[in-house]
């Protein structure tokens, strides 16, 4: 009963608090990079260790592990910002919001990057 009032929630919080300014998104984006910068490698080493030679699963869920490595930060954090820290919270609020975008733009190109080959299998053949 409670899972389905979460995100819209947690919408609520973040675009209430979300105050996007040209001075304020240095330090996100250098906070979100850093996160790639360490993740990306180490989804990629997992991928190509234990997904590919390991386990021998296909690039799907290859394209599952990359994605679950650049998730943004959990959207629960700004909850538990005191009221008055309000620089933190701004730097929380836009960070969340800038790593969305980011993490959608990601997406986008680990759909395109390990698209599953198709065998002449998965053709539908129309009249």
């Amino acid at each position: 009963m409670v899972s389905g009032l979460t995100t819209p929630l947690i919408a609520l919080i973040i675009g209430y608090e979300m105050r996007l300014e040209k001075s304020g998104l240095l330090k996100p984006l250098q906070s979100i990079s850093l996160r790639l910068l360490f993740w990306v490698p180490a989804g990629l080493l997992f991928n190509a260790l234990v997904i590919d030679r390991l386990l021998h699963l296909d690039r799907g869920f290859q394209a599952a592990v990359l994605t679950m490595f650049i998730l943004p930060p959990p959207f629960i954090t700004p909850l538990f910002i005191k009221e008055s820290d309000d620089q933190d919270r701004a730097f929380v609020v836009n960070t969340l919001s800038l790593a969305t975008l980011v993490t959608l733009f990601a997406f986008a190109i680990i759909s395109v990057l390990y698209t599953p080959a198709s065998s002449g299998a998965d053709l539908i053949l129309l009249p």
